[in-house]
């Protein structure tokens, strides 16, 4: 299955403070935003999950507060049975794992 095919999930209204996290450790390891989340996702359920992107592209981080995500359907399933299909369980799950990540420092 390629990248294209893995579910996708729209992150909306990420914080500000959040977002120029995302954006460091993005650039600091040179992968993607949408890597970044995965990386999160990855480490909140202790997956070895390899980045899936060709690299950070600085003119194409333009600070917005919405991102597509595309997650591999693994990661995918976990997240649909810990929330449950909740409304904003999603979401709230990717920010809290977002948040413990960005804590860490970048290797």
């Amino acid at each position: 299955m390629t990248v294209a095919e893995w579910p996708a999930y729209l992150l909306r209204s990420i914080p500000q403070h959040l977002r120029e996290d995302m954006s460091a450790r993005a650039a600091h390891d040179d992968i993607s935003l949408a890597d970044v989340v995965r990386q999160a996702l990855c480490h909140h359920y202790q997956m070895d999950c390899d980045p899936a992107s060709f690299g950070y592209q600085a003119h194409l981080d333009t600070g917005g507060e919405t991102i597509l995500v595309r997650l591999q359907p693994d990661l995918w399933g976990l997240m649909k049975k810990e929330t449950r299909a909740k409304y904003g369980a999603f979401r709230q799950l990717i920010l809290q794992s977002l948040t413990d990540y960005l804590e860490v420092e970048p290797r």
